[in-house]
C-alpha cells in the first residue's frame, strides 16, 4: 500500500468519525464545534499568500494532475507519525484526534470535474471532441424546515454534478456551420424556385 493511501486515511478518519457522530449528538458542543471548522479563509500575508484551512482539506489530497497537496505520513497510527515525522513546516491551524490539516491554496484547488478526450464519429466524419463531468453547479433549494431558517427557503445548497460533450476545434465547427446554412440556403433557393 502506497503512503499516500495511508496519509489519506488518517485525514478522513477523524472527519468521517465525526460525521457518524452529528447523528447520534447533533447539538453537542463538539459537534457545533467540529461543524465550525469545516474551511477558513486567511488572506495573504508573511509570505504564506491567500490560503484555506480546516478539515475540507482531507478531501483536497491531490492536485488536478494526481499529486499529493497534503502532509506525508507512513504506515503508522496519526500519533506515532507526528510524534516522528513533525516537521517546522508543517501548518497546524488545525488538528483533530492528533493530525494536523494541511493548508489548501486557491490556486492549488482542483477542479469538481474530470475531462477525458473522445473521437467521435459520426456518418464517417471525425471529430476531435472532449467529455467533461462532474460537480459543475450548486443547486440552491428551499428545506422549508423553520429550524434551518425562518422562511424555509433559498437556504439549502447541494452540488449539482453533470456532463457536456463538445468539439475541440472551434474553427471546425464554424466552417461546418457556415457550410451547412449555406447548403441550407442554396436548398431554399431551389424549392423556391429562384434558380
Amino acid at each position: 500500500m502506497d503512503w499516500r493511501t495511508t496519509a489519506w486515511y488518517h485525514l478522513l478518519f477523524p472527519v468521517i468519525t465525526r460525521f457518524v457522530a452529528a447523528f447520534d449528538t447533533p447539538d453537542s458542543p463538539e459537534n457545533i464545534d467540529f461543524w465550525q471548522r469545516v474551511a477558513h479563509y486567511t488572506p495573504g500575508g508573511s509570505g504564506r499568500g491567500d490560503h484555506y484551512s480546516g478539515w475540507i482539506s482531507a478531501f483536497t489530497v491531490f492536485n488536478k494532475q494526481g499529486q499529493w497537496m497534503g502532509n506525508q505520513l507512513t504506515h503508522l497510527n496519526s500519533q506515532q507519525f507526528w510524534i516522528i515525522h513533525e516537521t517546522r513546516y508543517m501548518q497546524k491551524e488545525l488538528i483533530l484526534d492528533g493530525t494536523p490539516y494541511h493548508l489548501l491554496y486557491p490556486k492549488g484547488i482542483p477542479p469538481g470535474h474530470a475531462e477525458v478526450d473522445v473521437l467521435l464519429i459520426d456518418n464517417g466524419e471525425r471529430f476531435d471532441c472532449a467529455m467533461v463531468a462532474g460537480n459543475i453547479a450548486t443547486l440552491v433549494t428551499s428545506s422549508k424546515n423553520p429550524f434551518i431558517s425562518p422562511a424555509g427557503a433559498d437556504d439549502t445548497v447541494r452540488p449539482l454534478a453533470g456532463w457536456w460533450l463538445f468539439i475541440k476545434d472551434e474553427w471546425n465547427v464554424q466552417a461546418r456551420a457556415k457550410a451547412a446554412y449555406s447548403q441550407q440556403d442554396n436548398f431554399e433557393r431551389l424549392r423556391g424556385g429562384r434558380y
